[in-house]
């Protein structure tokens, strides 16, 4: 019973308005799964589902459509979630604030985690929008001579597509402030202003890093779930071909039914994780099969059979079976968090460092890297169920028809089936940073020293040492709210306390370190909250004229039409579905290597010897609903034969 119960509420879901969670990648409804495209303009006498054909038939036609999505908050609010602030006109926008900007907004990206200043601040507003330009190739063969009723038909577009969030930042505060000595390298007079970025957009994009002072320490670029800040990003392939073998059981001048075994065959992209609005074509590269059923009336008929009107209804159910896919992922403490910064940490300790005379577990080795870097891996994603079904009202008279309906389409929650033990958080050691120093310095000497400080507190809205109290003491640099905080010595025997700033010495506070670090490990991924599933409502007109008279075998048509489809918000009020599980370490993808690799590997992996399936089984967990609503025109022609 509950496996029925998920089924149906993603396929007939209808209500239920709620607010989403944060994606990490905006799976759209293929653009090959669209059952009123395989109706309009056939569905009358002329062409398919003929009765009494008793030798082959059949009708070919080629569709020119172009869509276009609206609604564009709906897609950012999928993208970006609570830290949006809603704008006039569905434009969303973000703040991006530096943690010593005074009275900060609760919901503003640090931006201290993007090489920026720390007063820096700025907006970047997003306005999403998806442009499709297709080409559907439709094919119907009646198998009358072999079974009367029966038929094959088979479709597929090639799709240009071209996806643009609209990047737009406004900056309100280009920022003055260097960074503090040990705050982000071992620069005894910290990082000048000169070296960091100047907007949000270099970092977002990938295209800049910071140019630390001390020459050693490494600030990897974002690779992964990157924004394109200049243009729409493109994609043109074949999408995903849709065939059907079926059979009518019941056939006549005035109604049909029959069913059929129809798929998919995957010829589209597959997603790579690189970008956050990632260009996609077909369904995500998922074989998919299942079975159809097809049904219409013809409810009146004029005395001379001149005009008819018909109700025309069809309904596909698919599976999507297991494809290989790469993603990028939040963590457990909040969405968005894939855009921190993580510190990579070493063992064995170096430099004698303690904490309270404490050796700690592991010592920052210089390197940083942003989160989604770590988070990107190779996964299976599965749908237990695709629904999509079209009622159809079609009027036809001497040649002409009009066509109107309603389709809906549904996808039920992703499950996701992954090899956790193949994770960089498995295999290396790795923490967040916050706003944690990270160097100090020795009261002797003045040489830098690693420091052990983690911040696994630290949301994308802020670290836990910055805080209003501590600015106006100035005591933030010295690490007062880092995990386990113990004062930090170096050179034991003797015990040099490690200071804050190495030009004052002896003058300067000590400063604290982690007694032991908090790594992070793959359970802080969160794998649940980035599943997604579809569902939206279209209605749709189509005008068509049939040139009966052109030949006594083959009737030549021509049509136009359009469509409004509203994409639904909301979720099933926890779904029950669970990630998944596989037995086996089949994940390899080529292109989706960790990308914050690292020379040293202390953690033992497993990975090829041993998996380790899904960590949280998601069951009570809800799972966002994100699709296009989207508006199209399109021109439909062809020919039938007999």
């Amino acid at each position: 019973m509950n496996h029925i119960s998920r089924m149906l509420c993603a396929a007939i879901l209808m209500s239920s308005i709620a607010l989403h969670g944060t994606v990490t990648y905006f799976s759209p409804r293929s653009q090959s799964v669209d059952s009123a495209n395989e109706l309009v303009g056939w569905a009358n006498d002329y062409h398919i589902n003929l009765c009494g054909a008793d030798d082959w038939y059949g009708a070919m036609s080629v569709k020119a459509e172009y869509t276009r999505s609206f609604k564009p908050g709906r897609i950012s609010r999928c993208l970006f979630g609570p830290s949006l602030s809603e704008s006039s006109c569905d434009t969303d926008s973000i703040n991006i604030q530096g943690s010593l900007v005074a009275n900060r907004s609760a919901n503003a990206w640090l931006a201290d985690y993007f090489g920026l200043p720390t007063d820096f601040q700025s907006t970047f507003s997003v306005r999403p929008r998806v442009d499709n330009f297709l080409v559907d190739f439709n094919f119907y063969f009646g198998l009358d001579r072999w079974l009367e009723g029966s038929y094959f038909r088979v479709h597929a577009p090639v799709v240009h597509t071209r996806w643009n969030l609209h990047y737009c930042e406004a900056i309100g505060t280009p920022g003055i402030n260097p960074y503090e000595p040990g705050y982000f390298s071992a620069s005894p007079t910290g990082d000048s202003r000169t070296g960091l970025l100047n907007s949000f957009a270099d970092y977002i994009s990938g295209n800049r890093v910071p140019a630390l002072t001390d020459g050693a320490t490494v600030f990897q670029p974002l690779v992964a779930s990157r924004i394109n800040v200049d243009h729409a990003l493109r994609k043109t392939r074949l999408s995903d071909i849709i065939w059907a073998l079926g059979y009518n059981m019941f056939l006549s001048d005035d109604y049909h039914l029959g069913l059929n075994v129809r798929g998919a065959i995957p010829t589209g992209n597959r997603p790579k994780g690189l970008y956050l609005f990632e260009p996609t074509v077909g369904n995500g590269k998922h074989w998919e099969l299942g079975g159809g059923l097809t049904s219409h009336y013809t409810f009146y008929r004029n005395c001379d059979e001149t005009f008819s009107a018909g109700l025309y209804f069809d309904a596909n159910l698919t599976h999507q079976f297991k494809a290989r896919q790469c993603r990028v992922f939040d963590l457990v403490n909040g969405a968005n968090s894939r855009y921190m910064l993580a510190e990579y940490m070493g063992s064995p300790v170096l430099s004698g460092l303690q904490g309270g005379g404490v050796t700690p577990s592991a010592q920052f080795r210089s390197i940083f890297a942003p989160v989604a870097n770590l988070t990107r891996m190779p996964i299976k994603v599965s749908s237990s169920v695709q629904a999509d079904m079209t009622l159809l009202l079609d009027l036809s008279w001497c040649g002409w028809s009009f066509d109107v309906g309603y389709n809906f389409w549904a996808r039920s929650c992703e499950k996701l089936h992954f090899d956790a033990s193949c994770s960089p958080l498995a295999t290396q050691l790795w923490a967040l940073k916050g706003d944690a120093s990270v160097y100090g310095f020795r009261a002797d000497t003045g040489a830098a020293v690693q420091l052990s400080a983690t911040n696994s507190q630290a949301t994308i809205y802020s670290g836990t040492n910055r805080t209003a109290a501590t600015i106006a003491a100035a005591t933030f640099v010295t690490n007062p709210a880092i995990d386990n905080p113990a004062l930090a010595t170096a050179n034991v025997p003797p015990a040099l306390p490690v200071a804050l700033n190495a030009n004052t010495l002896l003058g300067a506070p000590q400063v604290n370190t982690s007694v032991n670090p908090v790594l992070l490990t793959v359970d802080d991924i969160d794998f649940c909250s980035a599943r997604t599933r579809g569902i939206s409502h279209k209605a749709f007109a189509h005008f068509n004229y049939t040139f009966l008279d052109s030949c006594n075998c083959i009737a030549p048509y021509v049509g136009i039409g359009g469509s409004v489809e509203i994409a639904q918000r909301g979720n099933c009020g926890g779904s029950k579905s669970t990630c998944g599980s596989d037995d086996s370490c089949g994940f390899a993808l080529p292109g989706c290597a960790p990308l914050a690799a690292v020379v040293e590997a202390p953690r033992t992996s497993s990975c090829n010897t041993t998996c380790n399936p899904c960590k949280d089984n998601c069951r009570n967990s809800g799972c966002n609903t994100c699709a296009l609503s989207q508006w199209a025109v399109w021109l439909k022609g062809g020919f039938s034969f007999h």
